[in-house]
């Protein structure tokens, strides 16, 4: 099955990753609601990521 042992064990590190994920999305919010002044920053950040995770999907 590739990387994982069995169904279970791929189905927890899945969710574990949604919830990192998750922990990560909200975290952001909130940094975002303590430094609206710099939500620049943020804005940039989240550009940044979205075209990284854009060019490891399509390989380009």
């Amino acid at each position: 099955m590739g990387l994982f042992k069995d169904e279970n064990d791929r189905n927890s590190r899945l969710s574990s990753r949604k919830w990192q994920k998750n922990i990560k999305d909200s975290f952001l919010a909130t940094w975002y609601n303590y430094n609206s002044s710099n939500s620049i920053v943020v804005f940039v950040y989240l550009k940044y990521s979205h075209s990284k995770l854009n060019h490891m999907i399509n390989g380009k």
